[in-house]
């Protein structure tokens, strides 16, 4: 099991999300808050959300996709975020980051989400 109890953990999504990943965090005891980045084009979160995201100290924001880096940072205040960490799947999501001259915290061993989701786990 992941010893992910009682850790914030932020995901950004398609709106339309095939992974059972906030459920099974949820159960583990993660206070997980994922918000939809984008559908076939990019979403805006709202203001509400954007205020709640960028509150977050220390923040792990994990992309799965390089097409949510780029929603991601369609926001400009997320880009003023400086104490978010930023964890990839994969290559392809890394140069993401790099496009937007961001830092990545973590990349994962093997393009897996669930691979990624233990190694960021063992970090915290």
């Amino acid at each position: 099991e992941l010893p992910v109890a009682g850790k914030q953990l932020f995901i950004g999504s398609a709106q339309i999300s095939h992974f059972p990943l906030s459920a099974e965090l949820k159960r583990l005891g993660a206070n997980v808050q994922e918000v939809a980045l984008y559908q076939t084009r990019a979403l805006v979160p709202s203001p509400k959300q954007i205020i709640e995201f960028c509150s977050l100290a220390k923040l792990v924001v994990t992309f799965l996709s390089p097409s949510a880096v780029d929603s991601f940072f369609t926001v400009p205040e997320f880009s003023k975020c400086t104490d978010c960490r930023f964890a990839v799947i994969g290559g392809a999501t890394a140069d993401a980051i790099k496009r937007h001259r961001a830092t990545i915290w973590h990349q994962a061993s093997e393009p897996n989400g669930a691979v990624l989701l233990r190694e960021i786990a063992k970090r915290l």
